[in-house]
């Protein structure tokens, strides 16, 4: 399990293969200026990794070393994310399965 060291998230920790991630705003604008909710866009949304679980749990007892770490940029479908609020902070909760994407840099 990683978590990130400090911050308003540091005493979370995700349970198996689950990771917490702050979302990243990303604007969708119409040619015309109009401003899109993500619900109104259906395109996949990007975040930054701030927790990381231990793994998913096989049933022969190993675990699956998590493939993301904390730090990384990924993206996901945002129909798939569980949100939460940590100390006004709005946060995303999935299992890594569900990450598209990890972006390096």
């Amino acid at each position: 399990m990683t978590l990130l060291s400090e911050g308003p998230t540091r005493d979370l920790v995700p349970i198996d293969d689950n990771i917490v991630i702050e979302p990243i705003d990303e604007a969708k604008l119409t040619p015309g200026g109009v401003a899109l909710p993500d619900m109104a866009v259906g395109q996949p949304k990007r975040g930054k990794v701030v927790a990381v679980g231990h793994g998913l749990l096989l049933t022969n007892g190993d675990r699956v070393t998590p493939l993301v770490s904390v730090g990384d940029q990924v993206v996901f479908n945002q129909h798939v994310a569980s949100e939460i609020e940590v100390n006004d902070q709005k946060l995303l909760v999935i299992s890594e399965r569900q990450i598209l994407v990890i972006e390096s840099f």
